[in-house]
């Protein structure tokens, strides 16, 4: 499976490949299980900072993988996603739109709630 490798430096890239191919494998499952989770489907409400690490480890996996990115030597305005790179964020930002919707929902409930309470103890 793994080619025989001369310098060390071929053999560092040689690692480095394969753990991002894990990394990226894990990722994968990982997104398929927060699509199913009984939490995303349910009521429970993540956190923005939930969210927000959620968005950036992933697209962080995505930058250290050729298959999903494109990063450029020369600029990083010449880097991209790539085609598999732009579905896993675009399911990922779908899934977590509905939770970030959530999360403004319960905050303007907590606020009239407290407006109420306000009024009240008027």
């Amino acid at each position: 499976m793994l080619k025989l490798v001369t310098t060390i430096k071929e053999q560092i890239g040689t690692i480095r490949a394969y753990m991002l191919l894990l990394v990226m494998r894990t990722l994968e499952k990982v997104l398929e299980r927060l699509r199913s989770s009984k939490s995303l489907r349910k009521a429970d409400v993540l956190t923005e900072r939930e969210i927000g690490s959620i968005l950036a480890a992933q697209l962080m996996a995505a930058v250290r993988n050729n298959e999903y990115a494109y990063v450029s030597e020369v600029s990083a305005n010449y880097s991209h996603l790539k085609d598999p790179g732009k579905k896993i964020m675009a399911e990922l930002i779908e899934l977590m739109f509905t939770k970030a919707v959530e999360i403004d929902k319960q905050r303007r409930q907590q606020d009239a709630e407290q407006l109420v309470m306000n009024n009240l103890k008027k």
